[in-house]
C-alpha cells in the first residue's frame, strides 16, 4: 500500500465497518482514526461546509438539538440522560462520514469490508454450532438479532453489487459469490433465531418491486412472500417453533398472565404498554431525554417489571422522551434521506425501509452496532452527490 492510501480516511472507515458485525472496540478505534485522518486534510473545511448544510445533516441536527433540549424538562435528570446522549450524539457524525469516502470506489470498499465481516460472523456461527469453537448458542460474536439483521443489510448491498458487477466477474467468482450467499441464507433462516431479521429480509423484494413495477408488483410480491412464509411455517420446524412461541407469548400477555413478564415477547409487549401509558401523560413534548425511567416506573412496578431504559421500539422511546415533536423531527429526517439523489438509491431505500420497519420492533438508534451501521449507510449512500455540489 502507498503512503497516500494510509492518508485516506476511507481505509480506516472500511476497517471500522469490517468489525461492526464482530467486536465494538475496533469499530470505535478505526472510526476515530478515520475522523482524525479526515480533519488533517487541507481541503476538508471547504467540503465540510456543504456536508453540514445538506438537508439530511440539518434535519439530523434538528432532531439531536431537540432531544438535548428535552434534558431541561422538569422530569428529566442529568443522571438518566447521560445513558442516551452518546447514542443520539452519533447523528452528528453523519456529515463527517459522508466526507470520509468521497469516491465511489471508496464507498464500495467500505461496504465490501462490512460484508466480509458479516461472512466472518456467519462462518463463526456455523463453526460454533459444529463444535469447532468454544461456547454455547447460535452466534459467536453478536446477539442473534444483530447477527441476522446484518445478514439482511449485506444482502441489500449484494443485490446492488450483483447488478453493478455481475457481467465483469469471471465464472469462478460468480459461483463463489452465489455459494457464499447460499451459506449465509441457510445460516440466517435455519440456524439462527431472529424473527426481526426475517421481517427485515422481506423489505428488500418489496422495495425492489415498488421501484421497478409499482403497485401491482408490490401486491404480487406480498402474495409471494405470504405463500413463502406459510410454507416455511408449515414445513420448517425451526421457523414453526419461533413463530409459535411468539403467538403463545402474545396470547399470554393479552390474557394478563403473570408469566408474560418472563417471556421474550411478553416482556416486550409490557414494555410497549408502559411506554404508551407514559406517552399519554405527556403526548406533545414528552418527559425529557432523562425522564424515561420515572415516566414508565409506575406502570413497570404495577406489572412486575424493573425500571427499564429501552422499550425495544425506537418510536416509543422517542415519543416518551420528546413526544410527538420528536417523532415529527425523525419523520422529516427519514423523508430527507428517502428523497436524496443517489446512484445507490435502491440499496439506500432497502436499508432505510428495513430500519423504519424494524424500529417498530427494536430501538436501532439506541443499540450500538445497528446505530453505527445506519450512519455508515446513510452517510455513504444518501450523500453520494455531495462532491458534485461542493465543486460547483
Amino acid at each position: 500500500m502507498s503512503l497516500s492510501q494510509f492518508k485516506n480516511p476511507a481505509l480506516y472507515l472500511a476497517l471500522s465497518a469490517f468489525f461492526l458485525p464482530i467486536k465494538p472496540a475496533p469499530v470505535n478505534l478505526f472510526l476515530v482514526a478515520a475522523l482524525i485522518t479526515l480533519l488533517l486534510q487541507s481541503e476538508v473545511l471547504q467540503r465540510l461546509k456543504y456536508a453540514l448544510l445538506h438537508p439530511i445533516s440539518l434535519s439530523a441536527f434538528a432532531l439531536l438539538a431537540y432531544l438535548l433540549l428535552t434534558i431541561a424538562w422538569p422530569e428529566s435528570t442529568w443522571e438518566e440522560a447521560q445513558g442516551y446522549i452518546s447514542k443520539y450524539a452519533r447523528f452528528a457524525l453523519l456529515p463527517f462520514i459522508a466526507l470520509m469516502a468521497s469516491r465511489d470506489e471508496d464507498r464500495i470498499a467500505v461496504f465490501d469490508a462490512f460484508s466480509l465481516g458479516v461472512a466472518v460472523s456467519v462462518a463463526a456461527s456455523i463453526a460454533l454450532q459444529l463444535g469447532w469453537l468454544p461456547g454455547e448458542g447460535s452466534t459467536y460474536f453478536k446477539m442473534y438479532l444483530t447477527h441476522n439483521f446484518f445478514i439482511v443489510m449485506a444482502a441489500a448491498y449484494a443485490v446492488w453489487r450483483i447488478e453493478r458487477s455481475w457481467g465483469l466477474w469471471p465464472v469462478g467468482v460468480r459461483v463463489s459469490f452465489l455459494a457464499l450467499c447460499a451459506v449465509c441464507f441457510y445460516n440466517f433462516l435455519f440456524m439462527v433465531e431472529g424473527r426481526s431479521g426475517w421481517v427485515a429480509m422481506a423489505c428488500i423484494p418489496l422495495v425492489l418491486a415498488a421501484r421497478r413495477t409499482g403497485f401491482k408488483g408490490v401486491l404480487g410480491t406480498v402474495l409471494v412472500l405470504a405463500a413463502l412464509s406459510w410454507a416455511l411455517y408449515e414445513w420448517v420446524p425451526f421457523v414453526h417453533a419461533r413463530i409459535g412461541s411468539a403467538i403463545l407469548e402474545a396470547q399470554q400477555f393479552m390474557n394478563g398472565q403473570a408469566v408474560s413478564v418472563d417471556t421474550s415477547n411478553g416482556r416486550r409487549l409490557n414494555f410497549w404498554m408502559c411506554s404508551l401509558e407514559a406517552i399519554q401523560a405527556a403526548p406533545w413534548f414528552g418527559h425529557g431525554m432523562g425522564g424515561f425511567g420515572p415516566a414508565i416506573e409506575p406502570c413497570a412496578q404495577r406489572v412486575g417489571l424493573w425500571v427499564f431504559d429501552n422499550p425495544h421500539n425506537q418510536y416509543l422511546l422517542f415519543a416518551v422522551q420528546g413526544g410527538l415533536m420528536a417523532l415529527l423531527l425523525y419523520a422529516v429526517f427519514a423523508f430527507n434521506v428517502a428523497r436524496a439523489g443517489s446512484p445507490h438509491k435502491t440499496t439506500l431505500l432497502c436499508i432505510l425501509v428495513a430500519y423504519l420497519v424494524l424500529n417498530g420492533l427494536n430501538s436501532f438508534h439506541y443499540d450500538f452496532a445497528e446505530g453505527v451501521f445506519f450512519l455508515y449507510a446513510i452517510g455513504l449512500m444518501a450523500f453520494a452527490d455531495l462532491n458534485k455540489e461542493s465543486k460547483t
